[in-house]
């Protein structure tokens, strides 16, 4: 097995025995996935536990699910993932009395703990500046749409 296979593979075993944890709410991953793979593996469960044969479609099989996870390790969200982060904290850096805003939000609402996504509804401040930079500086390329008739200015 090559050294990728194994990193990528590391995820798969570890999560199917996590999904009965909590996080830091006490809530298991089937009310607050942690994750894409959280969300993915309970899928398959669900798939699996409603089966009468006992079996998931082929895009659910753990080696469709482990080839995705290289897929997406890989090829897809790396460069898309790595400048939006980049040009956040470029933003921050340049905007101190956001980052200040930011962290004091960050801090009210989960205190030392990392944020999940139990607590999104509860961090408008955080969702606005990440769409925020987003608008300034999208990451996927630009589509040109254009109005399918006149419009009044």
């Amino acid at each position: 097995e090559y050294a990728i296979a194994k990193y990528t593979h590391q995820p798969l075993r570890h999560h199917n025995p996590l999904l009965s944890s909590t996080d830091h709410h006490g809530l298991p991953p089937t009310t607050n996935p942690r994750d894409y793979l959280d969300f993915v593996l309970l899928k398959r469960e669900e798939i699996l536990n409603k089966s009468r044969e006992n079996t998931v479609p082929s895009y659910l099989t753990m080696d469709a699910i482990y080839y995705s996870q290289l897929d997406n390790l890989g090829l897809a969200g790396f460069d898309t993932t790595a400048t939006a982060t980049d040009w956040s904290v470029i933003f921050l850096v340049n905007n101190p009395e956001v980052q200040e805003k930011l962290y004091k939000e960050l801090k009210n609402v989960c205190g030392d703990e990392q944020p999940s996504l139990a607590d999104r509804n509860r961090l408008p401040y955080v969702q606005a500046v990440i769409h925020e930079s987003l608008r300034r500086m999208p990451v996927a390329p630009m589509i040109g749409r254009m109005s399918a008739k006149a419009t009044r200015a």
